[in-house]
Parts: C-alpha cells; sequence; structure tokens
C-alpha cells in the first residue's frame, strides 16, 4: 500500500515544524509540502498531487470555506482536513459543509489527526 500524500498549509511555523516532525515519523505518511500561503498551495497541489490537505483556514488569502470547497472541487482533488486553533462546534459543521472530511484541533493535533489517518487508509483497501 503506498503512503499518503499531504500538504500542509499553515502560518505558523512553529506548528508546522511541530506537526512536520510528527509526520515523518508515521512510515505510512510523506509530506509532500509545505506552506504559509494560498497561492503556493495551489501550485504545490499541482505539482505534488498530495491525497490529503491539512489547512489552518486561518491562513490570511485562504478565504476560509472557498478555499476548501477550491481543494474538493479539483479534477482528482485530495481529501482536506481542517486544523484549527479555535475549536468550536460551530466552526466544525461549517467545515464539514464546506468540503472537509475532517477536523482537528491544534491543542489535540496528534490524538485526533490518528482516527482521520486510519480512516483514509481503510478506505484507500
Amino acid at each position: 500500500m503506498s503512503n499518503l500524500r499531504m500538504l500542509l498549509i499553515d502560518t505558523n511555523t512553529v506548528f508546522l515544524d511541530q506537526a512536520l516532525k510528527w509526520l515523518r515519523n508515521e512510515r505510512r505518511i510523506s509530506v509532500v509540502g509545505r506552506t504559509k500561503s494560498w497561492k503556493r498551495a495551489i501550485e504545490l497541489m499541482r505539482t505534488s498531487h498530495p491525497d490529503v490537505v491539512l489547512v489552518d483556514v486561518s491562513v490570511p488569502d485562504l478565504q476560509g470555506g472557498d478555499a476548501i470547497t477550491a481543494f474538493t472541487r479539483r479534477t482528482q482533488s485530495p481529501r482536506v482536513i481542517v486544523m484549527l486553533s479555535y475549536d468550536k462546534p460551530e466552526y466544525r459543521g461549517w467545515a464539514r459543509e464546506a468540503g472537509a472530511i475532517g477536523c482537528v484541533s491544534k491543542s489535540d493535533f496528534i490524538l485526533e489527526l490518528k482516527p482521520l489517518i486510519r480512516a483514509l487508509f481503510l478506505k484507500r483497501v
């Protein structure tokens, strides 16, 4: 079974570094890019073809739900997982309505991301 190819989008460099460190230790995940900008994310999607996009919708040039919709409507669209700095039920509902497969709180990133990754692998089998 091939690795899940992930793209990370967030303006918080410290968080990106920590997430990248954890993800690189997961043998079934390949991080194919990371960026702090929407424009660069679009370029990386075209060149790296991620299976999953982990995105903080507070990235300034991202436009929240519009960005999620743009990701999920692409040909061979990746699955989108939204990272939340402020974890509120209405944010999770909004993200799902926009097309995200799930949300993870940044404070519980590893605990919440693992089940989503497992579910993605089960769907690929």
